[in-house]
């Protein structure tokens, strides 16, 4: 058995890009586990929700059972049992409310490790041999690559960024489009939900609900414009008028 310090392989996010981890196919359990801990937070970091700033800690996320059991296509029922066995397990820890679910791998490093286990077998540079710059630059791109990965929004933290902004998009509204879609942009995958709810805004501003016609203050009706004519030169009852001259 290998010792520690060989027994790792680089895993990118973005493997959950790749047609085989999204074949449409139900995920096995070691699957769902591994996305756990690629959905799970690199480093410590602020986050919004339910307009509540929140610290997530390294190893973490805020995830739901229903977002979960879509993802993995899975019941919710199966979906539950599963993060149960692994909370009984030592696995994970979890706590939930009736809209979300913070989960916390237990042990994170033993399966992300910072950087120090990554030593090759005929030794290449390591951590302590890195210069003060490039360990400033790995945790910055560290950090970059956590908001980097799109997580689906809630009903709840889009209603709070709209509430924040002052925004009139439907939550709901909005996220059964994009789910319906598979949150899809085109045919890209959505990198930014924000943004997203900001086009929508934007493409709303003036528009009136029940707009009907080009005129906003007024609703459409339709008229006959000769009739109209008629009536307004006092003409309506010229057919009548001629018979009752001819009948003299």
């Amino acid at each position: 058995m290998a010792e520690n310090g060989n027994n790792w392989i680089k895993l990118n996010r973005s493997i959950t890009d790749h047609w085989l981890w999204s074949s449409g196919e139900c995920f096995s359990r070691g699957q769902a586990f591994i996305d756990l801990l690629l959905m799970a937070a690199y480093a410590d970091h602020k986050v919004m929700s339910q307009g509540r700033m929140i610290e997530l800690k390294r190893g973490s996320m805020i995830t739901s059972v229903r977002y979960l059991a879509d993802r993995w296509r899975w019941s919710k029922d199966k979906t539950l049992r599963f993060l149960n066995d692994l909370e009984a397990d030592g696995t994970i820890k979890k706590a939930s409310d009736t809209k979300r679910t913070l989960l916390t791998i237990v042990n994170y490093d033993k399966y992300q490790g910072s950087g120090d286990a990554d030593r090759t077998q005929n030794g290449h540079k390591t951590d302590t041999d890195r210069t003060q710059n490039g360990q400033t630059k790995e945790r910055k791109e560290g950090k970059r690559n956590i908001y980097n990965i799109f997580r689906p929004p809630t009903v709840e933290e889009v209603r709070a960024y709209c509430d924040e902004k002052g925004y009139s998009v439907d939550p709901s509204r909005f996220v059964d489009f994009y789910e319906s879609k598979g949150w899809m942009v085109g045919k890209s995958k959505m990198k930014d939900w924000k943004a997203a709810v900001r086009n929508w805004q934007r493409s709303n501003v003036g528009v009136p609900q029940n707009r009907k016609n080009s005129f906003n203050d007024f609703s459409q009706r339709t008229y006959d414009m000769k009739e109209l004519e008629k009536g307004v030169l006092g003409r309506g009852n010229e057919p009548n008028q001629k018979k009752e001259d001819e009948g003299k």
